[in-house]
């Protein structure tokens, strides 16, 4: 009688012991799968491994700076502010084709649908066309950037409000590396933003 007793309390133990195990294993395969990277997933790219890309302001040009500027995007009359920062503690690579400012895609989103502007026709429009694709029509050059530093620049836009816009750029980790693309926050660009006589 206290054999099946000892032998019954040891049972339950073992039983509780694996219902301890399972719970935990289905909790850490949740996160798993919660949390796991997608490529067609457009995202800021926030803090991230080989840099960060930031929207610094959005405002409407100057007509003297439209008279500069503007050539052959005839509907442009803001300009997007942009900065990419290094990360502090290693050196990366910077696409910059004709090592002048850096270049990637435009993304549009509207009602939580993603769209990459430059999608070839008949192409997924809600996935990126990729870095050979963009290397292909631009040229190419791989600006250093070194540990912590910066590079800011401007792009012209339109309004386009109530869409949502976002800005990529390419970075590798190093020259023998595949290019990882970058997204920024998503910002809104429409007719009331200010000029550069309003801002401080």
């Amino acid at each position: 009688m206290a054999l099946t007793k000892c032998y019954s309390g040891a049972s339950k133990k073992i039983a509780l012991h694996s219902s301890v195990l399972c719970t935990l294993l289905l909790v850490v395969i949740v996160v798993a799968v919660r949390f796991s990277p997608s490529a067609e997933a457009a995202s800021p790219s926030g803090e991230n491994s080989l840099g960060t890309l930031k929207v610094i302001s959005v405002r409407k040009m100057s007509d003297a700076e439209y008279a500069n500027r503007v050539k052959d995007y005839i509907g442009a009359t803001h300009l997007v502010r942009l900065r990419f920062e290094a990360p502090s503690d290693r050196n990366v690579f910077l696409y910059a084709p004709y090592c002048g400012k850096p270049s990637g895609y435009v993304l549009e989103r509207t009602a939580g649908s993603v769209k990459w502007l430059a999608a070839n026709p008949g192409a997924d429009s809600s996935k990126s066309p990729g870095f050979k694709q963009l290397e292909g029509g631009t040229g190419s050059c791989w600006l250093l950037m070194t540990s912590g530093s910066a590079y800011e620049w401007e792009e012209e836009t339109e309004p386009r409000a109530p869409i949502e816009e976002a800005r990529s750029i390419f970075v590798k980790g190093g020259r023998d590396q595949e290019p990882v693309e970058l997204i920024s926050a998503w910002y809104i660009v429409s007719k009331d933003s200010p000029s550069p006589s309003t801002m401080r």
